[in-house]
């Protein structure tokens, strides 16, 4: 996520402070943490500070990026938000990718706006860490990812990469009943349409002064 294209419905101002996966990610979150969290031990983000983490593209240094097991490894250890990238497929379905083509991070190639949901399902990711205990993974949809953000209680927070149905991108969040808990960044052309779509409110903590991200 390019923090010079990188817009905010928010309440108050926030910045994105970018971590790499080499530095001190490993004092802050480890795959251990998630049983610790299920079992109500967790003490990763205690403290009371107003500093939020966010899992960047899940929890991606323990599992390939934006797949299933990265966002529920971020939900169970307690992440405040989750960041995801969303594209969308020729039939109006919207996928978490970074990219537009599906080249790096899966077995397949060529651009997600070429292929319908139903084609991207024969394709599995390839790339990313601990893929030998992840095997057989799919491109996650924005409904699996927001499931999952819901579950956990996490805010998802949505780049927009490639889409063009902003009104059936803003139902989605909106079915999913978190349109009051998200955070939509992207190119300013993305975010000016969004915020245009009267149906769309977003909440922010008034006492958020930073936004950590990892992974």
């Amino acid at each position: 996520m390019d923090t010079y294209r990188t817009s905010f419905f928010a309440v108050s101002a926030v910045m994105l402070k970018f971590f790499p996966s080499s530095d001190n990610n490993d004092a802050i979150a480890t795959p251990a943490s998630a049983q610790q969290a299920e079992s109500g031990t967790s003490t990763v983000f205690s403290g009371g500070s107003t500093e939020r983490f966010v899992a960047h593209r899940g929890y991606s240094n323990y599992a390939p990026e934006n797949s299933i097991p990265a966002f529920e490894l971020a939900g169970k250890i307690g992440f405040w938000g989750i960041e995801t990238d969303i594209c969308e497929t020729s039939d109006g379905q919207f996928v978490c990718m970074h990219d537009d083509t599906i080249d790096r991070t899966t077995n397949g190639s060529g651009a997600i706006s070429d292929y319908t949901l139903d084609d991207l399902s024969q394709f599995q990711i390839d790339y990313g860490n601990y893929l030998d205990t992840n095997e057989n993974l799919k491109i996650p949809t924005l409904e699996e990812y927001l499931s999952i953000c819901s579950t956990y209680g996490n805010v998802p927070i949505i780049e927009i990469k490639n889409i063009t149905n902003y009104d059936a991108f803003l139902n989605t969040i909106i079915a999913s009943g978190l349109e009051t808990h998200c955070i939509i960044t992207g190119a300013i052309d993305d975010v000016k349409r969004n915020s245009c779509k009267k149906q769309y409110y977003p909440c922010y903590d008034n006492r958020l002064h930073s936004c950590t991200v990892y992974g």
